[in-house]
């Protein structure tokens, strides 16, 4: 029917619908988002202990500085972040066909051809192709239309993680409007 924007399945291996582009960023927010977290606490943490003043300062012209590195905890926390994102992202996605959030959103990540999971080695692939997508859109914009590629392709596919390695999201519920 002519004018209806809702993009029935085409796929011969799985009969349900594919993921919509909202429910798709919004999986991938929610995935982020502890990492997101364990990055802020370590930057946070990291700021404020960077400098010290002298406490025995009794305010001359001078006063002496104490500049510090990050401490051992500013790089666990960030290690963490990124673990969680290829164990989640990656190897939960990768062996179940859904990461955390998709769990919660009704959404899975199957293989194109065969309709089942990609596996661990393609699901850490793609977790390195989304990350490279976020990345790409922070340091110079160009990802943005990695971002949005989804919103005009007939599979809801986006251009480098989806496409690259033959695979397509569905949705396992319909999308509550």
């Amino acid at each position: 029917m002519a004018g209806t924007t809702s993009r029935p399945s085409i796929d011969a291996v799985d009969s349900s619908p594919y993921a919509d582009w909202g429910r798709r960023a919004l999986g991938f927010f929610l995935d982020l988002l502890p990492a997101l977290i364990l990055s802020a606490i370590a930057n946070i943490s990291f700021a404020a202990s960077s400098a010290s003043v002298d406490p025995d300062w009794v305010g001359s012209q001078s006063y002496l500085v104490d500049l510090q590195g990050p401490s051992p905890m500013y790089y666990i926390l960030h290690i963490l972040a990124v673990l969680y994102w290829f164990a989640n992202k990656g190897l939960l996605e990768g062996v179940t066909g859904q990461s955390l959030a998709k769990r919660v959103l009704g959404m899975r990540t199957v293989s194109e051809a065969t309709g089942g999971v990609v596996g661990p080695w393609r699901g850490l692939a793609r977790a390195f192709l989304v990350y490279l997508e976020f990345a790409s859109i922070i340091l110079c914009g160009l990802g943005l239309i990695l971002w949005i590629w989804p919103l005009w392709e007939p599979r809801t596919q986006a251009l480098l993680s989806d496409k690259s390695l033959g695979v397509v999201v569905h949705a396992d519920t319909p999308a509550k409007h």
